[in-house]
């Protein structure tokens, strides 16, 4: 009898337990057939943040993230697209520790980034785009020094993924691309994104 009555309490135990597995090996299986800007968890502000607000903001994400994330916090944000002048829609974007993000395929990396003037590199996505082309307004403000692809899939990814007809340029520092003089009042994004750990999402 006191067997029964432990393997019937037993039962509904590994039941959940099987269950609680079966549940976080399907969420891992999930993850892991989306593009690595969908398997990551993010967290964006739309607004103007001067560096005061960005640092709180900063802050605060950061502290919060690794409860579902895993691995480091990625800091980057991205301007509304503007023309280049020629009808085709220009990106600009900053990231902290670039050279950690990208490989560089020509020129080099940015090395200073002023209110004036910001050294950026165009991102390659896909096919080769190359530098030749590139039309950028002089008012902006910004010299591009190379081109890159990225090496860390969650750069400018997912909810961050500019429009592919937008040529991206990339500025080394969050801080300093959002500081850029020609485009104080112009809308932008700020991001922080970690990729999502499955097994600390199934335990919330």
């Amino acid at each position: 009898t006191a067997l029964a009555i432990g393997l019937a309490l037993a039962v509904p135990t590994v039941t959940a337990l099987v269950a609680q597995l079966t549940a976080a090996a399907a969420l891992r299986e999930g993850l892991a057939a989306l593009p690595p800007g969908e398997r990551s968890v993010t967290v964006s502000y739309n607004g103007i943040l001067d560096r005061a607000g960005l640092s709180r903001l900063d802050a605060l994400v950061t502290a919060a993230l690794p409860r579902i994330g895993s691995g480091p916090v990625h800091r980057q944000m991205l301007y509304r697209p503007v023309n280049d002048g020629v009808g085709r829609p220009l990106v600009i974007a900053g990231a902290d520790d670039l050279a950690a993000e990208v490989s560089p395929l020509s020129g080099r990396l940015p090395r200073s980034c002023t209110p004036q003037r910001c050294e950026v590199v165009l991102l390659r996505r896909g096919t080769p785009s190359g530098t030749g082309d590139l039309r950028v307004p002089p008012e902006l403000g910004l010299v591009v020094v190379g081109e890159v692809e990225r090496r860390d899939p969650l750069l400018l990814s997912g909810t961050f993924e500019p429009d592919r007809a937008a040529a991206v340029l990339v500025g080394d520092g969050v801080p300093d691309v959002a500081s850029l003089a020609a485009l104080s009042s112009f809308g932008r994004s700020s991001g922080w994104v970690s990729a999502l750990d499955a097994d600390r999402v199934h335990t919330l």
